[in-house]
């Protein structure tokens, strides 16, 4: 791939997903995209593969290249959505229900398939993330806790999920996702339901447990990525 390839796949995929070309509307062919800006029919080309690749175009033989509905298109799109802070506010409470719903699932499955030996562990965990006396060292305790129950939930797959998730999609956001983690205070007022759901073996109990702490922080996640949107814009 060349840089001009890639500035060119950058700019037209920053069209498509500002709303200038509609779902099913025909794409520019690779001769107009090479006339309209500047390059050789081959960067175009490459461009155009980009795109496709990104699940944003389909190319048919004879039929040319149309936009596809972003439903279609691959994960790997919702990073550039993110940075594009045009599209944060909009985007942003969809990834937060996907968070959401991994993040239960998690503690569901985790305490379901769990040791009793495993959930005592993570009741020593919550207790040493309450304790934390800094908030470098309570998202450390935290996020110790999180890993031991995604391990426990038994499931690489989803496991994987949570990481590309993390890894290539919320790193997008302005300040790499730091504040999707809730604060020690609505942590405090959360985890004893967690920590006894855990104690007891009740799945459905720690994973309801687990929805109202992300429903408590999701005002506040929602609030401060929409600031830096706007200041952004």
């Amino acid at each position: 791939m060349s840089q001009a390839s890639d500035r060119l796949a950058a700019d037209l995929r920053r069209d498509i997903l500002r709303g200038q070309y509609r779902t099913g509307e025909r794409f520019p062919s690779e001769r107009d995209l090479a006339t309209k800006h500047n390059v050789n029919r081959a960067t175009a080309r490459e461009a155009c593969k980009q795109l496709e690749a990104l699940g944003l175009i389909r190319v048919k033989r004879g039929d040319g290249a149309r936009v596809e509905a972003l439903n279609d298109a691959h994960l790997n799109v919702t990073r550039f959505l993110l940075q594009d802070y045009g599209n944060l506010a909009e985007v942003l409470p969809w990834l937060l229900d996907m968070h959401e719903a991994w993040f239960v699932a998690a503690a569901h499955f985790a305490t379901e398939r769990g040791t009793a030996a495993e959930r005592h562990a993570w009741e020593s965990q919550i207790e040493a993330a309450l304790k934390a006396g800094t908030t470098a060292l309570y998202f450390q305790r935290l996020d110790e806790l999180l890993n031991a129950m995604f391990s426990a939930a038994a499931n690489p797959i989803f496991h994987m999920a949570r990481l590309s998730l993390q890894g290539d999609v919320f790193s997008a956001l302005p300040d790499g996702g730091a504040r999707l983690r809730p604060p020690q205070r609505l942590f405090r007022s959360h985890a004893p339901k967690l920590s006894a759901a855990m104690r007891k073996g009740d799945a459905l109990g720690a994973g309801q447990a687990l929805r109202m702490l992300l429903r408590d922080n999701r005002e506040r996640v929602l609030a401060h990525y929409g600031e830096l949107g706007q200041a952004a814009s």
